[in-house]
């Protein structure tokens, strides 16, 4: 797949100060395949441990892994996380803090804000107010439900280090939708309560640390997909 710019490159010519359009078949292939052809959103959720998890999951990303990474964890409403920037040291992909209504685009990292709910409908980022009327924390569930939903076969959702069983009900969602599941293996989480329920309430493709994950991540996402439930 080509890059953005290589294309644009190729698309317009300068000559005498003035742009042509090129009329090469080819090219306008390689701008329409670039704009329209889906790629995965890939959900990661982590809650105690998760720091590190994600750290070595995204330090040991492939460079142009042709899908885009939402970041969706536990987090202190009156404390501002600074995982933004954590992430941004280790890899050499866009990283930002989620805004409302932000297009989903490949290859960026997007980091949920604090005391939001984060969902997605038609390839964009939505936040509410998180309301804490709910003491057991269910807000990695709300998103990946809301991510098999909009993207379907081309959901994942990855289950990293935390506590409780967050994330085991959007996971079950993301298979029921044709999309793909992989967790953490527990003994290596710091807190392996969140993988361990959701290997338990499901069947993901794949149980490995943060790290093999990300390098396994091109082929994993190859493998083939399930049936869609009730399709």
């Amino acid at each position: 797949m080509p890059t953005l710019e290589s294309v644009i490159q190729r698309f317009f010519v300068k000559s005498s100060g003035l742009v042509h359009i090129c009329l090469d078949v080819y090219i306008v292939t390689d701008i329409v395949q670039y704009f329209m052809k889906p790629f995965h959103v890939i959900g990661l959720g982590a809650s105690a441990g998760g720091v590190e998890a994600l750290t070595e999951f995204f330090a040991n990303l492939p460079a142009v892994p042709n899908a885009a990474f939402i970041v969706v964890t536990h987090l202190n409403p009156n404390y501002n996380s600074q995982l933004t920037s954590i992430l941004s040291r280790v890899t050499s992909l866009p990283v930002c803090k989620v805004k409302n209504e932000q297009e989903i685009l490949k290859n960026h990292v997007y980091v949920m804000p604090e005391n939001v709910l984060l969902t997605v409908k038609e390839g964009k980022c939505l936040l509410s107010p998180r309301r804490n009327t709910n003491k057991i924390n269910k807000t990695i569930d709300v998103f990946l439900l809301s991510l098999a939903e909009d993207q379907k076969e081309f959901a994942v959702g990855i289950v990293l280090s935390g506590s409780g069983s967050d994330g085991s009900e959007g996971v079950k969602k993301i298979h029921g939708a044709g999309g793909r599941v992989f967790v953490q293996d527990p003994a290596s989480a710091s807190f392996a309560m969140m993988p361990s329920a959701a290997i338990r309430i499901d069947n993901p493709e794949a149980v490995e640390n943060p790290g093999k994950l990300a390098k396994r991540l091109p082929d994993l996402l190859k493998l083939k997909q399930r049936p869609i439930v009730g399709g």
